[in-house]
């Protein structure tokens, strides 16, 4: 098993960049398939206004092993015109996503509060040191 590399802000953006190309090329060749070019506009839209959601995922080092599955099998049951099936597992990827990036903001703000409360702790503690008068 490899560790995992530190994920500087230069390799996040590299990472975001890489993983973002090719997730939008998927993502964007399933929903062109609809032939309706105004909702492939309004999907490139809100693509768009996700990407920090991702950078989010990639720089939190999130294992991406299960969208790239869930990318496979939506791929397969496209080959297989099988759209009953194909609407299950989009279903199923957009959850996961929602779910994974809702856990990982929720992680990251307990984070940062147990950090500002460690903090005011600290403060507390000096003001406790120097006395009732602040000396």
């Amino acid at each position: 098993m490899r560790s995992a590399r530190p994920c500087t802000p230069s390799r996040a953006r590299c990472l975001t960049s890489v993983f973002s190309n090719i997730t939008a090329r998927f993502h964007r060749a399933v929903y062109a398939g609809c032939g309706n070019s105004e909702l492939v506009a309004v999907l490139d839209h809100l693509w768009d206004r996700t990407e920090r959601y991702r950078y989010i995922l990639v720089t939190t080092r999130v294992d991406e092993s299960a969208s790239s599955h869930d990318h496979q099998e939506i791929a397969d049951a496209l080959r297989r015109r099988d759209l009953r099936h194909v609407s299950r597992l989009l279903a199923a990827h957009v959850k996961r996503s929602h779910d994974l990036t809702r856990a990982t903001l929720e992680r990251a703000e307990r984070s940062t509060a147990a950090q500002g409360n460690a903090r005011e702790d600290g403060y507390r503690l000096d003001r406790d040191r120097q006395g009732p008068s602040g000396r």
